[in-house]
């Protein structure tokens, strides 16, 4: 999968005028992070989360991480390959051979989504947790949240949002 021609990338393209140069290789939170504040916005979400501009900013990245992760696997609950895809990169195996017994798998399996999303090599694995409490502290210490209320979220990806707070 040529990474360039993902969603996110090509949301981080715009803004590349040779002093940001978004790299993939680095958390997209961080890119995102890195973008806004050579864009000059404040670092204090109090401050900068009220400004025009800045929600706009976070609608054209929340919309690039949701089809990204749409698009490397899929929206359709009942596609057996993408949950193989999903299940796979989360480092399952054996992978169930029915749709109902990959969902109960997942129902079970805590993954960050923005990882999961950024993961798009077949080779590689993302890290699970335990519990969903385990996730939450990770994604807090770390900063990695996926928006929950995107309206571009595929079915599969609603399945898989958990909620934190």
């Amino acid at each position: 999968m040529d990474n360039s021609l993902l969603p996110l990338a090509q949301f981080f393209e715009r803004y590349n005028d040779g002093i940001f140069q978004y790299c993939p290789s680095n958390c997209a939170a961080e890119e995102f992070r890195r973008l806004y504040k050579y864009l000059g916005y404040p670092s204090k979400a109090a401050k900068r989360n009220d400004m025009a501009g800045f929600k706009q900013l976070r609608g054209e990245y929340d919309e690039a991480l949701t089809k990204q992760f749409n698009e490397v696997y899929g929206t359709n609950l009942d596609d057996y390959s993408a949950w193989y895809t999903l299940l796979s990169r989360i480092g399952i195996n054996p992978i169930p051979s029915t749709v109902s017994e990959c969902k109960k798998i997942i129902k079970q399996t805590h993954v960050n989504l923005l990882d999961l999303t950024q993961a798009t090599d077949p080779n590689s694995t993302v890290e699970t947790f335990s519990t969903q409490s385990e996730l939450r502290t990770y994604s807090i210490r770390t900063r990695k949240f996926f928006p929950r209320e995107e309206i571009h979220s595929g079915d599969i990806l609603k399945y898989l949002l958990r909620k934190f707070f």
